[in-house]
């Protein structure tokens, strides 16, 4: 909280002081270039009239007008990019973490105020750290990194080995494989949900159709483990899918 501290003392100063010191040199200077110009109205209104006269109409001119309202617009850009940078240079950015009261209480109200709005006062709502990945591990059998998968699954507890998105995603490594002695011996009898592994089945089938067309027999044997799973599941996604159709 130390350096905390520092930072919400250093914030707490009035950002007036900033606005009056600038004040104090702009009504000066703004009387200063009041009384010049009006010492030197004869002399500055002479380069106004030459620069009317001698460099407007170039300006003007076809071509050399585009460039000109092009530079404009990107000093324009460029000058807001810049004064919304030094404004923000000011600002804090603040680290929330759960800190004992009697250490937040040193903090001035405003500030404890906003730090209170983003610490966290209990666990997180994301899951553990420990939780499988699996919407990667299906990626990693897309596109047939085996090996990782495997890796990856044998990390799993007891607890992910029961879920339906681990089973899933290891029958289709079996599938992706071709492994169809050791596919069936997994699905059968079902580790959990038949019609949730009966889809996977259907999922691995559609690959082969789509991505290997000449390996028709692997998407059958897909659809014949998955009827054997839950034929409602499989017949329902035929009837869905003409290529599956096709292939029935």
């Amino acid at each position: 909280m130390r350096s905390a501290r520092t930072s919400a003392e250093e914030s707490e100063q009035p950002s007036r002081h900033k606005g009056g010191a600038v004040l104090r040199w702009l009504v000066p200077i703004g009387f200063a270039l009041l009384v010049v110009g009006w010492l030197a109205r004869g002399f500055l209104w002479s380069l106004v009239e030459g620069f009317m006269l001698n460099v407007l109409p170039i300006v003007f001119t076809p071509v050399i007008l585009e460039l000109s309202v092009g530079f404009v617009g990107l000093f324009i850009v460029l000058l807001f990019a810049y004064m919304r940078r030094k404004e923000q240079e000011s600002e804090w950015v603040y680290i929330a973490k759960v800190e004992p009261e009697d250490e937040m209480e040193a903090i001035p109200e405003p500030l404890r105020k906003r730090v209170n709005e983003t610490v966290l006062k209990g666990a997180s709502a994301i899951a553990p750290e420990d939780e499988l990945p699996f919407q990667a591990i299906e990626g990693m059998i897309e596109l047939g990194m085996f090996d990782d998968v495997d890796k990856e699954l044998a990390k799993g507890t007891a607890a992910d080995r029961r879920r339906l998105a681990y089973a899933r995603l290891q029958l289709m490594l079996l599938l992706r494989r071709e492994d169809w002695q050791a596919a069936e011996a997994y699905a059968l009898p079902p580790p959990t949900s038949p019609d949730g592994l009966a889809v996977a089945c259907v999922e691995v089938a559609r690959f082969f159709i789509k991505q290997k067309p000449s390996q028709k027999e692997a998407a059958r044997q897909c659809l014949e483990l998955g009827k054997k799973l839950s034929v409602n599941a499989v017949v329902n996604a035929i009837d869905a899918d003409g290529r599956l159709q096709k292939l029935a």
